[in-house]
């Protein structure tokens, strides 16, 4: 460095002032500062004060830049730090003027702090600063050199409020900038979008007409906004707040306005629906407003009358078929309407055991305990988020109660089989009645263990779709899990009963549990099964349905069995042999199926040799209140052909013929109307004697 160097080859000489060198040089001002015939007083920030705000918006704006650059010069003056008094003020390059105060020997230009002072160079004297000098930018520019601002800066300019003749740029006024963090939890896409949204939520940031700063700040103000709404200013401890949101930093001054950053976006004076369309979790809440067209202009939770709405979260919604929801009108307008009280109810008014009543009709029950607000048992996850037209809270559940039983399992995504068998059997209209039912609900899962041709296939059997749905409907209760008692057998649609237990959740016909209890619906209770009540359908349609016994139906079908062992007055044992021991015993080409030529001569008398004409139950218990124990030890069986089967049990083991091609029971006691059917692992083999 030269013994006696201008400015410019000062500050070049500068580690700590290289960001300010590249940007002097970027705006052609390392000349001006080069001139050995000019006197300037340059108060140059470090590169610690340029790495505050954003140093690539200021250069990539050359006007800006120059403007920023020159309000850091004065010129004809070397205006050392001794001559510096508290409170004056001088001129800048760039035309408006600094100010000064100083405390105690440290001197602060414009609330910098001078670290520095009195840097001599041949054509004046630097005073290094530890921030940059914005006074003189407007609050749009201001906006986009502060890092914490860079959200509202792009929204600003997503609004049309940051062009040159923007009166944020023009008119004198206060802004309450949300900081980068303030937006988390709002769907920015969804806000920038909608430019008329957008405009309106930002002009709520702004007081016209004056520059409020901190010290004005007394708690109680109202200042009315841009917006043509009022701002509830307090002090709390010290904290000023306005409308409830912390204010973090104060009094950041420009040329037009006094800046506060605040912790949070002002969104009071936008409507529910506008609420919920920025917010993030709310998006499948808004996409089913939508739907219903409660979007529109003219929809009630858009005009000024109050509401307070109860706003599932997306993560809600999951179990449930969105699409169909969506898309059934009559389902959406109960489902959407019953989130809804007439007039603005906070967290702070509700009380244990309220029940406001919803626009649909029902009501919904509030429930507090330990500070923790639940409606219909549903957690409130968000509470009092205040809107123009009154408050949301967000919850964690979806409130179907007011659905019917079709209704629910229509939209519920495990319970859709469920739902198209009800249609498929017509039995849809009479259990939309006022019921009430108890419906104890298979899922697509329970089903599809079974054959759903069988089922709801168009040749299925005439009556038994029917059959099986009417067997899981209590008529004329709605029985909660808590009203069921261990060993009551309530009566169903179909006629017959349902055995209660109780000693491990709920359990239906001792081995169908109840894997979800006690949803409720508007006219009754469903209970979610895990597998399906077939107790109630003969032996053939069991075999039918069930996938494991499909050549046994098929078979028994072809030997013209099927009315005799359909026959509801009897009392049949029947001993199944599985789809694998028929094609073990049959399948001689070892193609996977039982051809024609396969089947044998005698195929009648062979399948009436698996078939007792008296119940006999092969478990540890029976499973139904009538029929016979097999017995420990040996015990020889009659069949329908004549010939005895010899039953052995030692246990739990139970085998069939066990000195000629033994049989195992893998499947024992599955009930069925007119008696009892034992899945076997073998096809039994009529004794050579007959």
């Amino acid at each position: 460095m030269p013994d006696n160097p201008t400015i410019a080859e000062l500050a070049a000489n500068q580690d700590n002032l290289s960001t300010l060198v590249s940007a002097l040089g970027a705006a052609g001002l390392d000349e001006t500062l080069s001139d050995e015939d000019a006197t300037f007083t340059v108060f140059a920030p470090t590169n610690s004060a340029f790495a505050n705000i954003d140093a690539d918006e200021l250069t990539d704006n050359p006007e800006l830049l120059s403007e920023v650059l020159e309000y850091h010069v004065v010129s004809g003056q070397a205006i050392e730090a001794g001559d510096i008094e508290d409170g004056q003020t001088v001129e800048t390059v760039e035309g408006e003027t600094l100010a000064f105060s100083v405390d105690g020997g440290t001197v602060q230009v414009d609330g910098a702090t001078v670290t520095s002072a009195d840097v001599q160079a041949s054509n004046g004297v630097v005073h290094i600063v530890d921030g940059v000098l914005l006074e003189t930018v407007d609050a749009v520019d201001r906006a986009t050199l502060t890092p914490q601002l860079s959200t509202t800066a792009d929204a600003l300019d997503a609004a049309g409020l940051a062009g040159s003749d923007s009166p944020l740029r023009t008119e004198t006024l206060t802004l309450f900038a949300p900081a980068d963090g303030a937006f988390d939890g709002l769907k920015l896409d969804a806000l920038t979008s909608n430019t008329d949204l957008l405009g309106r939520i930002l002009n709520y940031h702004v007081v016209p007409g004056s520059r409020i700063t901190s010290d004005q700040i007394s708690g109680g103000e109202t200042p009315s906004t841009r917006e043509g709404g009022t701002l509830n200013i307090a002090v709390n401890n010290g904290t000023v707040t306005v409308n409830g949101i912390p204010v973090s930093t104060t009094d950041i001054q420009t040329e037009n306005a006094t800046i506060h950053l605040i912790d949070g976006v002002l969104l009071q004076r936008i409507d529910i629906v506008e609420r919920a369309s920025i917010t993030e979790g709310l998006e499948t809440l808004t996409s089913a407003v939508q739907a219903a067209n409660l979007d529109a202009s003219d929809s009630p939770l858009r005009d000024d009358n109050p509401y307070t709405v109860f706003a599932p979260v997306s993560d809600a919604f999951s179990g449930l078929d969105v699409d169909e929801l969506t898309g059934d009108s009559e389902i959406l307008n109960r489902v959407l309407p019953h989130h809804v009280v007439s007039g603005q109810i906070t967290s702070d008014q509700l009380s244990n055991g309220d029940t406001p009543q919803t626009l649909e009709g029902g009501t919904v029950e509030i429930g507090v305990s330990d500070g923790t607000v639940t409606v219909n048992g549903i957690p409130v996850s968000i509470a009092d988020i205040q809107t123009r037209n009154g408050v949301v809270h967000v919850i964690d559940g979806v409130l179907l109660e007011r659905l019917d039983v079709v209704q629910r399992a229509t939209i519920t995504s495990n319970l859709s089989t469920l739902a198209t068998a009800v249609g498929e059997a017509g039995l849809a209209q009479s259990l939309k009645g006022d019921g009430p039912f108890t419906v104890f609900a298979p899922t697509n899962d329970a089903l599809g263990q079974y054959n759903t041709d069988a089922l709801v296939g168009e040749n299925r059997p005439q009556g038994l779709l029917e059959r099986i749905l009417q067997y899981h409907v209590i008529s004329g209760q709605a029985l909660a899990s808590g009203d069921l008692s261990e060993g009551e057998s309530p009566g169903t649609l179909e006629g017959g009963t349902i055995t209660i237990g109780l000693d491990d959740g709920v359990t239906l016909n001792g081995r169908v549990q109840v894997s979800v209890p006690d949803i409720e619906v508007r006219n009754g209770v469903v209970h979610v099964l895990d597998d399906v009540l077939l107790r109630r359908t003969n032996a053939v349609q069991r075999a039918l349905v069930t996938p494991n016994f499909s050549i046994l139906a098929d078979l028994v079908a072809q030997a013209g069995l099927a009315g005799d062992l359909s026959n509801e007055d009897g009392t049949f044992t029947v001993f199944a042999p599985t789809n694998d021991a028929f094609l073990a015993a049959l399948d001689d080409n070892d193609n996977g199926e039982i051809d024609d030529g396969e089947v044998p001569n005698n195929a009648a008398d062979l399948l009436q040799y698996h078939v007792a004409n008296s119940v006999f139950y092969a478990g540890d218990e029976p499973t139904a209140p009538s029929g016979t124990m097999i017995p420990d030890g040996d015990t020889n069986v009659g069949t329908l052909e004549g010939s005895d089967v010899l039953v052995r049990r030692d246990g739990s083991s139970v085998t069939l013929n066990p000195e000629n091609e033994a049989s195992s029971v893998i499947a024992p006691d599955v009930d069925v109307t007119n008696g009892v059917i034992h899945g076997i692992d073998t096809v039994l083999q009529i004794p050579p004697s007959n």
